[in-house]
């Protein structure tokens, strides 16, 4: 019978010394509004809420050829059977995202409490024994609609490749070559520096503009003028979404010369004002 090995191990169990005293704990609350999808490439981003800035979870596994992220000001090199996860209001941009053989695995999800999620911050990691078959049995679920059954599937997941984190500590290796440690210096520079000019970049680095725009381009596959503009700009988004700062001090903030240079991007590229951005987040319920 079925029933037999079960009970065996039942009977090996010791006898309860404190029977309100077991085992297992709350790690962080469930993942709500989950969503699956697959890339093997990428079209051509343009900046948007939906390419470039989000405020939700996203957990990637790559199963086909390298791809490196840049993700807040650093670069993530993302090999074959690694994974990473993006928290809400990171701005990331896959560099060289035209290659062939991408084969890249998304699961996006909401979550109440990311806390102990901030430990896979900027981090690719080798995918542990046994996940393989969590994302197949998860993504059944997912397409047979058990939405009852499905946050707790994501729920193991994120437990193992936290355990797994935690006993390894494996993480895949950053290989840089000449032009990618500029390119890395330069965004970590703009990350921690958000009203740094390219001018004023090219002579902290000591290098021309003519080379820094062209490695960039090169490296990065979008120019350095438009990566300033949309690391800011997301930026923005995320104290427009999660804080009650006033416009003014967000532009300063972001890197703005004034609230009118912010008000002028968020309408170009947003169609809206910052302002209107605001309540638009509020009333969706997009904060914190």
């Amino acid at each position: 019978m079925i029933r037999a090995p079960l009970i065996r191990e039942f009977e090996q169990l010791p006898v309860p010394l404190n029977y309100y005293e077991g085992r297992g704990k709350k790690t962080f609350s469930l993942p709500l509004n989950i969503l699956f999808f697959y890339r093997n490439g990428f079209e051509k981003q343009t900046l948007n809420p939906e390419t470039n800035f989000h405020y939700r979870h996203v957990l990637i596994f790559n199963c086909g050829a390298p791809i490196a992220i840049m993700v807040d000001g650093s670069r993530i090199e993302l090999r074959k059977d690694c994974f990473t996860l993006l928290l809400p209001y990171q701005y990331h941009r896959f560099i060289n995202n035209s290659r062939e053989g991408l084969s890249l695995l998304f699961i996006t999800f909401e979550m109440e409490d990311n806390l102990p999620l901030l430990a896979l911050r900027n981090l690719a990691s080798s995918c542990p024994s046994g996940i393989f078959p969590l994302l197949q049995e998860a993504l059944k679920t997912y397409n047979r609609q058990k939405e009852g059954e499905l946050p707790f599937r994501i729920a193991t997941i994120l437990s193992k490749l936290l355990e797994t984190n935690r006993e390894l500590g494996e993480f895949a290796e950053k290989r840089d070559t000449p032009a990618s440690k500029v390119v890395n210096e330069i965004c970590r520079r703009l990350y921690e520096d958000r009203s740094l000019n390219i001018s004023r970049l090219c002579g902290e680095m000591n290098f021309s503009e003519g080379y820094l725009r062209s490695v960039f381009k090169k490296s990065m596959g979008i120019t350095l003028g438009r990566y300033i503009r949309e690391s800011r700009l997301t930026e923005a988004m995320k104290y427009l979404s999660t804080s009650d700062k006033s416009v003014s001090e967000i532009a300063e903030f972001c890197g703005y010369d004034s609230i009118y240079s912010l008000s002028r991007s968020f309408r170009t590229h947003m169609g809206i004002s910052p302002s209107a951005y605001r309540k638009e987040r509020k009333r969706e319920g997009i904060t914190s």
